[in-house]
């Protein structure tokens, strides 16, 4: 755990955690692990499948489904990534834009692994086109998704199905990050707020939605 990584990121974590990072790097990873392990033990987590919620499996990944995946990425700085381990997550991920970490104790260990590489990813993402492209949705939240008309001028919009990020959100939207992705985006936006003036809406970028 933590084998590879640089000694300047070993003391920037250990600063995070209150350790002391003027250590020998063997000792920094050591007490790392420690701490990961505190942290998991403090965590009170269900234990049985039967304690966790079903999810709607539309749209969904499950969690578990990415334990392998992830698992080759893990405790690597991300410059020491393979492309192909990298290539393989992306590929299962892509097209859709929730995971479920909630429905079971495999699919919350899933998802809690992913949430552990995901800020690695996103600069992967940021010098690797390929992967970007798999992984990049551009959101659209209405903010009001109850105010009058609005489910009218959802079902009214002529480029239909829409693709919704969470199956239970019926107020967020997801879009391709390419620049027609966008312009279907802000196409959408236009044709609501005429339909529902004052709808405040919020655009943002996320590799992928957490349930928990």
């Amino acid at each position: 755990m933590y084998d590879g990584w640089p000694r300047c990121e070993l003391q920037e974590l250990a600063r995070e955690r209150g350790i002391n990072a003027n250590q020998r790097s063997d000792s920094l990873r050591e007490q790392l692990a420690e701490s990961d392990a505190k942290s998991d033990e403090d965590m009170d987590f269900p234990t049985s499948d039967d304690d966790y919620e079903k999810e709607d499996p539309s749209g969904v990944i499950p969690g578990e489904d990415l334990i392998e995946l992830v698992a080759p990425l893990l405790y690597k700085p991300h410059q020491q990534w393979e492309h192909a381990d990298v290539l393989r997550l992306a590929q299962r991920m892509t097209g859709n834009s929730c995971l479920d970490g909630r429905s079971s104790v495999g699919n919350r260990q899933g998802a809690m692994q992913f949430r552990d590489i995901e800020n690695d990813l996103e600069e992967y993402m940021a010098s690797h086109a390929d992967i970007r492209r798999l992984l990049d949705p551009y959101y659209v939240m209405f903010d009001h998704p109850l105010a009058a008309n609005f489910d009218k001028a959802i079902a009214a919009y002529p480029k239909s199905p829409l693709n919704l990020a969470d199956p239970k959100l019926p107020n967020i939207f997801s879009f391709q990050a390419s620049p027609q992705g966008r312009r279907d985006a802000h196409k959408l936006i236009g044709h609501v707020q005429a339909l529902c003036p004052g709808q405040c809406v919020h655009t943002f970028t996320s590799v992928m939605f957490s349930q928990f």
